[in-house]
């Protein structure tokens, strides 16, 4: 079991991530993962990984636009 689910399963969205959130540096405003195309806003200085990882448990964020 790995980060609260059984194994083979995906660990993505809201259920696995909660409310967690890692610091944004000097980002603002949206930004996209690559890997699918999602946008991922950020907010107060933040992103929050059930954002970033809603469908797929990666992501590579890049500014929007």
């Amino acid at each position: 079991m790995k980060l609260g689910r059984e194994a083979g399963g995906v660990p993505a969205g809201e259920e696995t991530w909660g409310d967690t959130t890692i610091d944004a540096g000097a980002l603002k405003g949206a930004l996209v993962n690559v890997l699918t195309g999602e946008a991922v806003p950020v907010e107060a200085g933040r992103i929050r990984l059930a954002a970033a990882f809603s469908r797929f448990p990666g992501a590579v964020l890049v500014p929007a636009g």
